[in-house]
């Protein structure tokens, strides 16, 4: 349990990346807020297209938008910040609800770390983009949630 508390400090490394990395990515760009991703289908265009190393561009817009959703949505957990299988299933099934159990009681979606969100990142880029045209950017990112990344019971 003591390892979980201290593991949870990951959890804000990320976002603070992903942050500077939009709105470096907006400013660069033009954009003047975030709202420049209003549809499932630029979120789709901005994860399709490719990333050059060194320069802004749609595909860091894509990356910057995912670590913001994924770092601030409850439902999301990182394997770095899980105790063991055992511990888990442990503290799901038996340990009251509690502020430091709440986020592995509550998790819905569990991802592996800065792998998974490149490999969200490009399933993302490979949906179409009429099928997505309806759904907001947070529904499209939802519905490949809960299709590649639900937690195991």
């Amino acid at each position: 349990m003591k390892q979980y508390l201290r593991t949870t400090s990951i959890r804000w490394t990320l976002p603070l990346a992903g942050l500077f990395s939009l709105s470096s990515v907006m400013a660069q760009n033009g954009v003047e807020d975030a709202e420049s991703l209003r549809s499932g289908e630029q979120l789709v265009q901005a994860c399709g297209a490719p990333v050059d190393e060194g320069n802004a561009g749609p595909g860091r817009l894509c990356e910057g938008y995912l670590l913001g959703f994924l770092q601030g949505n409850p439902a999301v957990v990182f394997s770095e910040e899980l105790p063991s299988a055992y511990m888990q299933r442990a503290l799901r099934t038996r340990a009251p609800v509690h502020e430091t159990t709440r986020p592995i009681k509550s998790a819905k979606f569990c991802l592996a770390g800065r792998d998974s969100v490149k490999a969200l990142e490009a399933e993302i880029g490979e949906l179409s983009a009429a099928a997505v045209d309806s759904l907001s950017p947070s529904e499209v990112i939802l519905h490949v949630l809960e299709r590649h990344y639900r937690c195991l019971p």
